[in-house]
């Protein structure tokens, strides 16, 4: 497995191991930033580099959004 793909063993691991307030581990977070930066596109500029980005924002009921870049 390459270091950026995603473990959905681990995934289902941390869905069930809520915290008090329902927030996931972190862990199921970065996975999640991962999932989004393999959906980012490559900028048409091609004279600069185009690093692929995946961002998460966290709520504090648990819920998510994923975006990237």
């Amino acid at each position: 497995m390459l270091k950026w793909e995603v473990d959905y063993n681990i995934l289902a691991m941390a869905n069930k191991e809520k915290t008090e307030n329902q927030r996931e581990e972190p862990r199921f977070y970065m996975l999640k930033a991962i999932e989004a930066m393999k959906k980012s596109v490559d900028e048409l500029n091609k004279d600069a580099p185009s690093p692929k980005v995946g961002a998460v924002l966290v709520f504090p009921d648990g819920t998510y959004e994923t975006a990237q870049g």
